[in-house]
This record gives C-alpha cells, structure tokens and sequence, in this order.
C-alpha cells in the first residue's frame, strides 16, 4: 500500500519528481562515506587514531552549518539553501581526492570531514522543501516517498565499491560520484520555489 502510494506520488507531481531526483542523486554521496578513512590511510599513510578527531569536526561541521544555514533557509527559502548545500557536497570528494595527492594532503585531511557535515543538513532541507509542496495531510506520504528515493541509490553502495578493487583505484569512484553529484546540482536549478506559489 505504501509502495503503490508513493509510486502515484512520483508519477502525479512533476515538482515532487524534480526534488525526488535531486534527492536521489544527493545520496550517492553517502556511497563514499566508508571510502574516506581508508582513502586516508592507503594513500596518506594516516595513523587510524585521527579518527576520533574526524568524528569530532564531523559533528563540530554539522552543528556550525546548521546555525548558519537554517536562518538562511528561513529568509532566503530552502530551495537556495538545497543548492548551496548541494554544492557543498559536490566538493566533499572534489578536496578529498585533491588532498590525496598532496604531499600536505594529511595534515588538511580534516576538511573533508569537516564538509561531510553538510550531509544531514542536506537531507533536512530536502525534507522542509517537500513539506512546502503539499499540506499536512499529504506531508507524511510524500516525507516517506521521499525518504524511499534518498535511501534506493545508497543501498546500491556496495556493488560500486567494487570498482576500487576492480581498478585499484579511488578515483573512478569518487569521480563518478561528483557526476551525479553535479548532475544533482544542476537539477537544483529546476526546482520551483514554493513560498512564490
């Protein structure tokens, strides 16, 4: 019942659909997620103790774009927000791969975690922005139908992994990720603001 829903939720509203596909596409980001300590370790040769203080700026980058960010969302809408964050994203592994062929590259390898932060800010935004398309009694179907699009490519995560073994190599990963990532951004574009309508 819930899956037919949200089905005709996809089917039936354009606005929906474009917020759902940038969501969808947002979420290949967490693809990378188990991908940056190892990053670290195999071609920085980082001690596994800076873990602890990746978790630490990890959380510290969550609660400062949060207070900047959420007032932001309130003036200027949670559709210029979505695509600030997005782009955010779309440099995460951008800084990482970048890091990773410097020499200095570890001693700056905390930024990376710093920006991973941005991820549940982003899934926050994308979730106020579909609670603007609809009302109350709607919201919690399309909340659900949008939660099944942000996890679908994420659950795919582990047959891309392969391709790290498949060409002993993080880049055509991370690379193919900042596609879609981009692709995602763009589609930001496209989105209508709700507050206007």
């Amino acid at each position: 019942e819930s899956f037919k829903r949200a089905l005709k939720i996809i089917k039936t509203d354009a606005r929906f659909r474009r917020i759902a596909l940038v969501g969808a596409l947002f979420s290949s980001s967490i693809m990378l997620f188990p991908h940056y300590q190892p990053m670290a370790q195999d071609v920085l040769d980082m001690d596994i103790a800076n873990i602890g203080i990746w978790i630490v700026v990890q959380n510290i980058g969550v609660a400062g774009f949060s207070l900047i960010l959420g007032p932001l969302a309130d003036s200027r809408g949670n559709r210029f927000v979505l695509r600030v964050l997005l782009f955010g994203v779309l440099l995460t592994p951008i800084v990482a791969l970048v890091l990773a062929n410097q020499e200095s590259g570890g001693r700056l390898f905390w930024i990376v975690f710093t920006m991973i932060g941005l991820t549940p800010v982003t899934i926050r935004i994308l979730q106020n922005y579909t609670l603007e398309l609809v009302g109350p009694s709607d919201q919690p179907h399309y909340l659900g139908t949008l939660s099944l699009c942000v996890a679908g490519p994420a659950m795919l995560s582990p047959l891309f992994a392969g391709s790290i073994d498949l060409f002993d190599s993080y880049v055509p990963l991370f690379v193919g990720i900042c596609v879609l990532l981009l692709i995602g951004w763009i589609l930001t574009f496209t989105l209508t603001e709700p507050r206007h309508e």
